[in-house]
């Protein structure tokens, strides 16, 4: 069964994905917690919107949290449904959680966190969230399809006013900014 959920959502077979985890959820020992945080995963993210449900999302999430609270990836997962409901707050206590829990996060948890930061108006924080995304990016996995894809999808949220670095102004690039730009766009 989890060969057929894994090589349903990555071949692209969303529906058969999504019908292979509901039916995980039904087995006795649901209460895995790793079921619960892959489902919330999916529909958060999956590139096929039909397939998203975000308030469904966040709760299965929550219930992997709370039946194992000392795992990193699923408040990764939590933080990131949070964000994609609208819950910017929620969303940054929890990857930052994460964050914590971990070996100091990676590009999934920066990105998440910039974004976040910058839906609440503070720029400079989701600045330093995002040149931190990059350089993770850049050391940890370059080729990551699934980091890329947080990576543009910063790019873009942030992308559109383009105030970096740590003095907040429009001509103060940062670090990353000319590399990140040219690079996300391309991802998508």
């Amino acid at each position: 069964k989890r060969r057929r959920r894994s090589t349903a959502r990555q071949s692209k077979e969303f529906p058969t994905a999504l019908q292979a985890y509901r039916e995980a959820l039904e087995i006795p020992f649901s209460g895995n917690p790793g079921v619960r945080n892959n489902m919330a995963w999916f529909l958060a993210n999956c590139p096929d919107k039909r397939f998203c449900n975000t308030a469904q999302a966040i709760e299965l999430a929550a219930q992997a949290v709370k039946l194992a609270p000392d795992n990193a990836g699923y408040w990764n997962t939590l933080g990131t449904a949070q964000y994609r409901g609208g819950q910017w707050k929620a969303a940054i206590e929890s990857l930052e959680k994460s964050n914590k829990l971990g070996s100091g996060g990676d590009s999934l948890n920066f990105f998440f966190l910039a974004m976040a930061q910058w839906q609440l108006g503070r720029k400079d924080k989701a600045g330093q969230w995002y040149d931190q995304g990059v350089a993770w990016i850049e050391k940890n996995k370059p080729k990551s399809v699934q980091h890329q894809q947080a990576r543009a999808e910063a790019d873009q949220l942030m992308g559109s006013v383009r105030v970096r670095g740590s003095s907040g102004r429009r001509d103060d690039p940062g670090p990353h900014w000319k590399k990140a730009a040219h690079a996300s766009h391309a991802a998508l």
